[in-house]
């Protein structure tokens, strides 16, 4: 099921429409608190060109089976976890697929201890969600790497959302209608939740209500470079 739902992104990416991405951060006093990434492929099951090239690719005879499987990152080998034991430890992966119901979601959550280990595991995505270990390279792009590397900070009480190393925009008109047409209404959705009320933020259209903070923006828009979901939030 592993190569499946690996097959499943990959296609995915290049007809991202299909694809909706969920960041939700908890944050506690101390620093410490829980992250979960999710990614919804539901739109797959509905598109007979996407099922058609995962199920091309995949040795599964029926690779849209039901499953209702939970990956623990406490099973990854002593190489593959390397001075991480204690990250991966806590690391948890569900894929939850139905063809009748229409659902195919990947849902990854961890407690983490500051926010340093939320930047390793989503710099490392593809082990983090079950894929290919960190012991054997791949040329394949990593989950956040058409996005960039993203990385949370913390200062005093004001948290920080960076990404570096975006691929470069499209430059050409022709390359900016493709993109929004292939990411279409894809979109990528954060939710923080903080230990205070919000005081401000400058995160583009973001909206606020008590100590949660949401933002939700189209692939085609990120994709244009113009705007990002980075940014801080301020709270009491």
């Amino acid at each position: 099921m592993k190569y499946v739902y690996l097959i499943s992104i990959s296609i995915c990416f290049l007809f991202s429409s299909c694809i909706d991405i969920l960041e939700e951060l908890i944050l506690n006093k101390d620093g410490s608190g829980q992250y979960t990434y999710t990614i919804d492929l539901s739109a797959a099951l509905k598109n007979e060109t996407i099922k058609g090239l995962v199920s091309a690719g995949s040795p599964d005879e029926n690779p849209f089976k039901d499953v209702d499987t939970t990956f623990y990152g406490k099973d990854l080998s002593t190489v593959d976890k390397g001075d991480k034991a204690a990250i991966w430890d806590k690391v948890v992966t569900k894929v939850a697929v139905s063809e009748k119901e229409e659902k195919y979601i990947i849902s990854m959550k961890f407690p983490f201890a500051n926010l340093s280990e939320v930047g390793y595991v989503l710099k490392h995505m593809d082990k983090a969600m079950g894929g290919t270990p960190l012991s054997k390279k791949t040329d394949s792009p990593g989950m956040t790497n058409d996005f960039g590397e993203i990385t949370y900070s913390l200062n005093g009480k004001t948290l920080t959302r960076k990404t570096s190393g975006l691929t470069a925009p499209p430059q050409s008109e022709e390359d900016l209608s493709m993109a929004s047409m292939l990411f279409a209404d894809a979109k990528y959705t954060v939710i923080y939740q903080l230990p205070g009320k919000i005081r401000k933020t400058n995160i583009h259209e973001a909206s606020v209500s008590g100590k949660t903070v949401n933002t939700s923006m189209l692939f085609s828009e990120l994709m244009k470079g113009k705007i990002s979901l980075d940014g801080t939030i301020r709270f009491k």
